[in-house]
């Protein structure tokens, strides 16, 4: 596994960290939320080379994790929380979710899942050494030295790096990353084989009704990018199916309609 020099950082002197810190990072969010926080997750391991990465995240989340052993380590499974809309709060296994955390003895415990009235309540009952991450300006601050305010503006790619680089793990670069296996090679292949490319992928699909965009909207974007010459794959869950059949039957070009039919 390629990993970066071992050299101290800025967040390992901050620390005073052993030679493998144990780190939780907690993102329980879907795959879009995944991917833009990848360039947070090259940082850190950057800083921390020979660091115990932890993904906290939504039970999906462990082949992300295995998607990325550059980065991520470990992967534990969030069972929710009331106020948090991703999944439905298993509170029965919250107790042993919180016993199996704290038993990780973390070093650092990052909440980078968003503005923090919720979440920081839960990531501090890790009981980490340490415990950075965002909170709302205006609200309660866990500890100025190591919580910086929840920039309400700018891509969110940037505003997961405005933590890092505050904590000490400077940036390096904002390209996205996800790797494809041969696996995912073969997959495409026979669900694209019949359709010539260049392909572009059409994502209406969002976990919050309120952040979709409407169905015409998408076709009408479908449309202009099939009269540029591509075709155009509809994707999403199965959960989703409907929708992406609603846009492609308010195309005028035809569309490739994955919608089920791919992992993650």
């Amino acid at each position: 596994m390629t990993r970066w020099a071992d050299r101290p950082s800025d967040l390992w002197r901050r620390l005073a960290l052993p030679a493998r810190p144990r780190v939780a990072v907690f993102r329980a969010l879907k795959l879009g939320d995944l991917l833009v926080a990848v360039p947070a997750f090259r940082s850190l391991r950057a800083a921390l080379p020979t660091a115990e990465i932890t993904l906290v995240g939504l039970p999906w989340a462990r082949e992300f994790v295995a998607r990325f052993p550059e980065y991520l380590d470990h992967f534990a499974e969030f069972p929710g929380y009331p106020g948090l809309p991703e999944r439905e709060p298993q509170l029965s296994r919250l107790p042993g979710f919180l016993g199996e955390v704290r038993a990780a003895r973390f070093d650092l415990a990052i909440q980078l899942h968003g503005s923090g009235p919720i979440v920081n309540p839960v990531v501090l009952q890790f009981r980490a050494r340490r415990t950075a991450g965002f909170y709302l300006p205006g609200d309660i601050c866990p500890d100025p030295d190591w919580f910086v305010p929840w920039p309400d503006t700018g891509l969110e790619l940037r505003r997961l790096l405005a933590l890092t680089t505050f904590l000490g793990a400077p940036a390096r670069g904002e390209s996205l990353e996800f790797p494809v296996r041969d696996e995912d090679e073969r997959a495409a292949g026979v669900a694209l084989r019949p359709h010539p490319g260049p392909y572009v992928c059409v994502h209406p699909g969002a976990s919050i009704p309120e952040r979709r965009w409407p169905a015409e909207h998408f076709a009408a974007v479908a449309d202009t990018l099939a009269t540029r010459g591509f075709s155009v794959v509809l994707t999403g869950t199965a959960a989703e199916a409907g929708l992406t059949a609603e846009v492609a039957g308010r195309m005028a070009a035809p569309a490739i309609d994955v919608a089920g039919r791919t992992d993650l």
